[in-house]
């Protein structure tokens, strides 16, 4: 969602499709066309990645860079549809390694380096569900990324 405000945000119809338009599959729940823009849209329009390593003695420095273009999905929140909005966003990782010998190596790194989060859903009021489920997912499940934040970590690896 675009966090607007309940006022500012238009109720979306997508268009119905028949039951068995695609080869008369009675298996086929498509209802809407809420599903087939899902498909469509819901993955980011390009991903590009940049990435660099750098080595000296026994130091290695690892930066990815990660550009994940917009994308979009409807929400159907009680019959009312909210097109979900995920804006480009550009996700940093970082790792340094030491090569304590040939064999044992630790490191310490980050996923999302700068704590990055996607687009917020629309938010629920007292009198107005939005498309975040009243408060249980303030984050579009459709983000390329995840919606946990900053990952940091620290690991030993052994070569046998």
């Amino acid at each position: 969602g675009d966090g607007l405000h309940p006022g500012a945000v238009e109720a979306l119809h997508p268009p119905l499709v028949e039951h068995g338009r695609h080869g008369h599959d009675p298996l086929e729940l498509t209802r809407d066309g809420s599903e087939i823009a899902f498909l469509e849209h819901a993955s980011p329009r390009y991903k590009a990645n940049l990435t660099g390593v750098y080595a000296k003695d026994r130091w290695t420095v690892s930066l990815t860079n990660t550009l994940y273009g917009p994308a979009w999905a409807y929400t159907n929140v009680n019959g009312t549809y909210f097109k979900d909005r995920v804006k480009t966003h550009l996700i940093t990782d970082l790792e340094l390694t030491y090569a304590v010998t040939e064999a044992v190596k630790t490191s310490i790194g980050a996923n999302n380096l700068f704590d990055i989060y996607p687009t917020t859903n629309i938010r629920s009021t007292a009198a107005f569900q939005g498309s975040d489920n009243v408060g249980i997912f303030p984050y579009n499940g459709i983000s390329p990324f995840g919606f946990n934040g900053a990952f940091y970590y620290s690991k030993v690896s052994f070569k046998f």
